[in-house]
């Protein structure tokens, strides 16, 4: 049997079940929920998911990065890319959406020492970086460790698409060509 890549099992569960929760995320701090009032919380069914992760796609691809399709996946290596994630939906969206595109994708911890973190990027030959605003230090502290160590590599450094540019981008993207098979 052929496994059910990323890409595809969105749009699978997007059009099994369109209203089914997907992801339910706070919207509160943690000092709200040392209060007893009812506290809110965005929902985000399959399809809006799906929609949310064309969007992503999109907003990559008019940024710049590369759109591998059928032909170009077979003819070209994929763009290595380091990715900062913290837990929230955009951060959750700009992960699919970059493999929607065809990336390659590291999830380095930013846990690790700075140290750490180049000598991994190195030896994968990471050519982005991209991050949550959470992240954008550790990213930055990274990229300004590239560059002192001149080992010929010197990755474009970019924030993750924002909620509100998914949110806005999702209305009007339609579907993102996923083109694999």
């Amino acid at each position: 049997k052929e496994p059910i890549l990323v890409p595809k099992l969105l749009a699978w569960a997007a059009q099994e079940n369109p209203d089914g929760v997907a992801r339910r995320d706070p919207l509160f701090s943690w000092d709200d929920v040392q209060s007893l009032k009812t506290l809110p919380w965005r929902e985000t069914t399959w399809k809006d998911f799906n929609q949310l992760v064309d969007a992503g796609a999109f907003l990559f691809s008019e940024r710049g990065w590369p759109v591998r399709g059928k032909n170009e996946q077979q003819a070209t290596e994929p763009i290595k890319v380091a990715v900062f994630l913290s837990t929230e939906l955009a951060s959750c969206i700009a992960l699919y959406a970059l493999i929607k595109c065809g990336n390659s994708v590291l999830l380095p911890s930013p846990r690790n020492s700075i140290n750490v973190l180049v000598d991994m990027l190195v030896q994968e030959g990471i050519e982005r970086i991209i991050f949550s605003s959470v992240y954008e230090a550790v990213a930055k502290s990274v990229g300004d460790e590239l560059a002192k160590r001149q080992v010929g590599l010197a990755p474009t450094l970019a924030p993750i698409p924002s909620q509100e540019e998914l949110d806005d981008r999702k209305e009007t993207c339609g579907v993102f060509p996923y083109e694999l098979d």
